[in-house]
């Protein structure tokens, strides 16, 4: 997936982050390597953590040095994004009318 290399910038490393979680485990936990349960995880993302606590720990280690002005802007981007893609869709649905 990635060439090891954790991206510096704060909306990238959601990114990243995001994708990794994304792409699962194959089967072991990522936070402590540990084989992931045959029944489900008490997890949220039980398909990549093997506990609360591992899954805690993981996405805190690696979005430590966000802080919340980072995830306002980045809130707003994403904001803008859709708001967006809604006038495209919009103006697409009205002029197939």
């Amino acid at each position: 997936m990635t060439d090891g290399r954790i991206p510096t910038g704060s909306a990238s490393q959601v990114t990243h982050l995001g994708s990794v979680l994304a792409q699962g485990s194959e089967g072991q936990c990522l936070s402590c390597s540990q084989l992931l349960p045959t029944d489900t995880s008490p997890a949220i993302l039980s398909r990549v953590f093997c506990s609360p606590g591992c899954e805690r720990a993981y996405i805190s280690d690696n979005l430590n040095n966000i802080s919340l002005k980072d995830c306002n802007r980045i809130l707003a981007r994403i904001d803008a994004l859709l708001q967006s893609v809604q006038v495209q869709r919009s103006a697409k649905n009205d002029s197939g009318r």
